[in-house]
């Protein structure tokens, strides 16, 4: 069910990340306050549209169509060092379109991939050469981005089908597993399968 405060949200949230994760290190309020314009941002856009998820060089036509969180390649909520992109944050944006039951459109196409690896994208740690959905494998193998929100979407009642395009659309199929969703199971289920994964 939809987090209806900001009160329920911030104690969720802190409880999941009341330590370090991946990239992120322990959250405080402010994070949990802007976490929660995330969410809100996720739930409005999920009912009203649908989100749209996968890397965020095959999303730039319709970030701006849509206006998600991410505009021009900052986020909408500020620019400052401590309010860029982290991964609470998108987990915290999925979590709201998962609560609204919007549709999400997974942006995956031969033609996009296939020119993403061929740039090589040397810049993200790693992934030179891999595509959005190709498992990472250095030392600590962890879930890429687009994985994570697959994942999610899988254990909190949705279920994909081929789209336009070479898309992949996620639809609510069991509401109340989506409703259920909450940011302790979120990171605990999906932290679940990345370490099976990683095992």
């Amino acid at each position: 069910m939809a987090y209806e405060t900001f009160v329920a949200f911030k104690s969720d949230f802190l409880a999941a990340h009341k330590t370090t994760y991946q990239f992120d290190a322990k959250a405080d309020f402010a994070q949990a306050a802007t976490a929660f314009r995330y969410y809100l941002h996720g739930l409005e856009q999920g009912a009203r549209s649908g989100l749209n998820i996968g890397l965020i060089e095959h999303l730039q036509d319709l970030l701006a169509k849509n206006k998600s969180v991410f505009d021009g390649g900052g986020i909408f909520v500020d620019t400052s060092n401590q309010d860029r992109w982290r991964l609470f944050y998108n987990d915290a944006f999925i979590l709201g379109g998962i609560h609204s039951h919007g549709p999400f459109t997974l942006v995956h196409t031969d033609r996009l991939e296939s020119a993403w690896v061929a740039a090589g994208n040397d810049k993200r740690m790693g992934f030179a050469g891999a595509k959005q959905l190709d498992f990472h494998a250095g030392d600590k193998p962890f879930l890429r981005v687009t994985q994570r929100e697959v994942l999610a979407l899988n254990i909190f009642g949705y279920a994909g089908a081929p789209g336009e395009d070479g898309s992949m659309v996620f639809r609510c199929t069991n509401p109340q597993l989506a409703d259920s969703a909450t940011f302790v199971r979120y990171k605990k289920e999906v932290g679940e399968l990345e370490g099976a994964l990683a095992a």
